[in-house]
């Protein structure tokens, strides 16, 4: 799964302690930043956050995991190619979205995670 598989979640799992238990939405974006299609790629990437957030807010979550098997949610963005300052912009605004909505986001830059 990737950020251009649309109403997928690429990977799910619970992390931390007992007082910051949470899940953890992973979205892997391996797609190269050509600076032709930058808007694209954002575009894309939009498009599989809304998903997440889609499936957070319509409950779906707790098909898989019950309430009481978390505290937070977090929707965490793996990057195999380093991110230009466009998708730095974009991710900050999101963040703010995201966490006024009562959700988290943070993402890495992961070489790892390339294909």
């Amino acid at each position: 799964m990737s950020v251009v598989d649309r109403n997928v979640i690429d990977i799910i799992s619970i992390e931390g302690d007992e007082s910051s238990k949470r899940i953890v939405l992973y979205i892997s974006d391996h797609v190269n930043w050509d600076l032709e299609t930058i808007g694209g790629h954002l575009s894309i990437l939009q498009d599989k956050i809304n998903d997440y957030l889609d499936f957070i807010t319509s409950d779906q979550i707790s098909e898989h995991y019950s309430k009481d098997q978390y505290r937070f949610i977090k929707i965490m963005i793996l990057f195999s190619y380093p991110l230009p300052s466009d998708a730095v912009v974009f991710l900050n605004q999101a963040k703010e979205i995201i966490q006024e909505a009562g959700y988290e986001l943070d993402w890495k830059f992961d070489p790892e995670h390339s294909d």
